[in-house]
């Protein structure tokens, strides 16, 4: 089966993992989905190779008004994933793994959590950890980023490391093209202070197409 799913006008509260697979495609139209967490239900996002999620005027966040809540949020890509008009507003990880298609479009936005993590986490160290945008990682993929957001990438502190989170990583023989957008990236000559700026950062034959690209300057 391949079932074809649309939902418009609500949020989804998620207390579960969201899987699409089988081929199945979901739509979320003028609504959005939020993952309730606490620190022993830990959830997140799959995109199973040859099915979509798209996200249309839509956020995806998760709550942190809970008992020991869990704010972060793993997504995983093999398939197709759309933002249009849309935003991703969670601390956590997304991997766009081989073969995926990525595209953030029409003002979509990617940061971390609106809430104030000083009032969810006692110490440094996890506020550090969950007041940030979600790493990006892609992975022999193709990604659009056209006249959208990409802010609040991991910063470090508490000198705690980011284990990646820091940086846009392009692997293998991803395709990166950004078209009139933001990416909170900046330019750096102090290889000692790594945990307080963030790259663009390729490996193996990945290539960055970059037209009308702001970058975060007052990091420099």
């Amino acid at each position: 089966p391949q079932p074809i799913q649309e939902c418009r006008d609500i949020v989804i509260v998620m207390d579960g993992d969201l899987i699409v697979r089988n081929g199945g495609s979901l739509t979320v139209i003028n609504g959005g989905l939020k993952f309730v967490e606490d620190t022993t239900h830990l959830y997140g996002i799959t995109v199973e190779a040859g099915s979509s999620f798209t996200l249309q005027n839509s956020e995806v966040w998760t709550e942190t008004i809970l008992i020991n809540p869990y704010i972060q949020l793993t997504v995983q890509v093999s398939g197709t994933f759309t933002a249009d008009r849309s935003t991703l507003a969670f601390p956590g990880t997304f991997d766009a793994l081989a073969g995926s298609l990525i595209t953030f479009r029409n003002g979509s936005l990617v940061r971390g959590t609106e809430a104030d993590v000083s009032n969810i986490f006692s110490t440094t160290a996890e506020q550090d950890n969950n007041d940030d945008a979600p790493g990006l990682t892609f992975t022999t993929s193709t990604v659009y980023v056209y006249a959208s957001r990409i802010e609040s990438l991991c910063e470090s502190s508490s000198g705690s490391p980011c284990g990646g989170r820091e940086d846009i990583r392009l692997l293998g023989a991803t395709q990166f093209t950004a078209v009139d957008s933001f990416l909170a990236i900046d330019f750096c000559c102090a290889p000692a202070a790594p945990t307080t700026h963030n790259e663009l950062n390729l490996s193996g034959t990945a290539r960055a197409y970059l037209y009308g690209v702001t970058t975060d300057a007052a990091e420099n």
